[in-house]
C-alpha cells in the first residue's frame, strides 16, 4: 500500500517523530494520512495515488480543474485538520 510506503520513508526523517492518521471527534472523522513533527514545524501528509490526466501532463487550460477534481478532497481534510489544531491551541 502506497500510504505505508510513504509511512515508511517519512519515519527515515532524523529529528522527527510521525504519527499515522487519528480519529478524533464524535463522528470518528479521519485526520490526515501522517503527521510529521519537527522541533521546526509540523507537516500535515494526506496521501493519493492518482495518475496525472492528460490534461495536467498537457498543462492544457482544464488542468486546474482536474487538480481540484482529484485533490480536492484532500485538500480539505488538510485544511479542516490545521482548524482542529488551532482549536486546541
Amino acid at each position: 500500500m502506497f500510504e505505508a510506503y510513504v509511512g515508511r520513508q517519512l519515519g527515515l526523517l532524523p529529528d522527527a517523530t510521525v504519527q499515522p492518521e487519528i480519529v478524533y471527534g464524535r463522528s470518528k472523522a479521519l485526520s490526515v494520512d501522517w503527521i510529521v513533527v519537527t522541533e521546526e514545524l509540523v507537516l500535515l501528509v494526506e496521501v493519493k495515488s492518482v495518475r496525472p490526466t492528460a490534461h495536467l501532463r498537457l498543462a492544457s487550460e482544464q488542468r486546474i480543474d482536474e487538480v481540484r477534481r482529484m485533490l480536492g478532497r484532500a485538500y480539505e481534510r488538510a485544511f479542516m485538520q490545521v482548524k482542529i489544531g488551532k482549536c486546541l491551541m
